[in-house]
């Protein structure tokens, strides 16, 4: 995602292949980008003057939801469901109701439970890996950033954030690939930690 990390966790050198994930004109479309690793202050490292031990992740597409480098995915159009998301995550609570998707005549749930958090479509259910819904006994926290087709196969991926005890990040899961009877995959996580 573009953020600001400590230096362990993200790359000085991005490399080329990057793609953006960005609403363009209302439709969201991955988006060839330069990804850039700028180096910064970490206010919870650099105690000496003119320490620059953090990392400033950002690309060419100041709006980029994520950047992505995965095989098998490319540019062009991307399809969803009628769903906003831009500035607008849905958190996912073990108190709240189960989240309803409809995409390209399929119907989706994503399930809270004390268990994690399950896509649900009919009787299939697949657990999503490293994430855990919001409760009151705990500062774990997830919200669905985004869903859609990335990788062309027709069915639902999703793109998650998380936090917890001191701790932050997201997670992507695709359908192209998933194992014999699962939804998805985790097909990425990136993460960091607070101070």
């Amino acid at each position: 995602m573009p953020n600001q990390y400590h230096s362990t966790e993200a790359p000085t050198e991005p490399g080329t292949g990057w793609l953006a994930l960005v609403a363009v004109g209302g439709v969201w479309r991955l988006e060839p980008t330069e990804v850039r690793a700028t180096r910064v202050v970490d206010p919870a490292a650099d105690i000496e003057e003119g320490q620059k031990t953090g990392i400033q992740i950002s690309s060419d597409h100041e709006a980029a939801l994520a950047l992505l480098r995965i095989p098998g995915i490319k540019p062009g159009k991307v399809d969803t469901p009628d769903m906003k998301f831009k500035n607008n995550p849905r958190e996912i609570s073990i108190t709240g109701d189960p989240l309803k998707i409809s995409f390209k005549g399929t119907d989706y749930v994503i399930e809270p439970t004390q268990a994690g958090i399950f896509l649900k479509k009919g009787v299939q259910k697949t657990l999503l890996a490293e994430l855990l819904a919001e409760n009151s006994a705990s500062t774990n926290a997830a919200s669905l950033l985004w869903a859609g087709d990335l990788d062309g196969d027709g069915h639902i991926d999703l793109l998650f954030a998380y936090s917890g005890q001191n701790n932050f990040g997201s997670c992507l899961y695709l359908s192209a690939g998933a194992s014999k009877g699962a939804l998805v995959r985790q097909a990425a996580c990136h993460g960091g930690v607070g101070c």
